[in-house]
């Protein structure tokens, strides 16, 4: 089992975990830190931080990702040549400024989705979400399904993710509290994979977004999910 790369989730259906990481092979090669939450449901943030905590022994490259996400190639193969100075993640967003116009009226900004995943709603019916690259491109934020950090880069700077967030955002708090707080620029790495989930805009996704643009005030920012 190779070491260089650990993957860290948190699991509330076993059997979804099982189909997208445990029986996939580019997955299973490596460490997988799974975190129970069938019975306590903990915050996302928390059992991530936990990890971070008491986890983190070996140094490499992290990967946090939700239980229904699957790498379709060896990502030691992508991380390989990547700089350690950058958060990553196989989606992200980023705002383009320009004139574009929706129903005939002028924007001046445009949220672009930059990184292409195989996405779906039930797990059987995939489709091409983002735009592909040719190679890794800053963004704003990565999308909560995959975030990808070298452990170096989180003693360096003694990254956590705020508890605040329990189940949405977090991972675009972490790029956006890394970026401001410690210089520390986030990019959209291609990568073949799938997410059998489009996101939930549920209440509670919204008193996130809201909790979040209060954190950073006077800050423009986007993230796949939301403007």
């Amino acid at each position: 089992m190779k070491k260089n790369i650990q993957i860290i989730t948190v699991v509330n259906n076993f059997d979804i975990f099982d189909a997208f990481i445990k029986k996939n092979a580019y997955m299973s090669r490596y460490h997988i830190y799974v975190f129970d939450n069938t019975v306590d449901n903990i915050g996302i943030p928390l059992r991530y931080n936990h990890f971070l905590e008491n986890d983190l022994h070996e140094e490499g490259w992290l990967v946090f990702c939700h239980q229904d996400f699957s790498f379709l190639e060896d990502i030691h193969d992508r991380l390989e040549g990547l700089s350690k100075d950058f958060i990553y993640g196989p989606i992200g967003a980023v705002n383009r400024k320009g004139i574009f116009f929706k129903s005939w009226r002028p924007r001046f900004h445009r949220k672009v989705l930059l990184g292409q995943i195989n996405q779906s709603d039930d797990a059987v019916h995939f489709y091409k979400n983002g735009r592909y690259l040719k190679r890794p491109v800053i963004v704003n934020t990565v999308d909560c399904c995959c975030l990808i950090v070298h452990s170096s880069l989180i003693k360096k700077h003694n990254l956590r993710f705020d508890k605040m967030f329990k189940f949405h955002l977090y991972s675009e708090d972490f790029s956006l509290n890394a970026r401001y707080n410690c210089s520390v620029k986030t990019k959209a790495v291609q990568i073949e994979c799938k997410h059998s989930s489009r996101g939930n805009t549920s209440k509670e996704f919204y008193n996130a977004l809201e909790n979040l643009k209060r954190k950073y005030p006077n800050k423009r920012f986007v993230g796949t999910c939301f403007h």
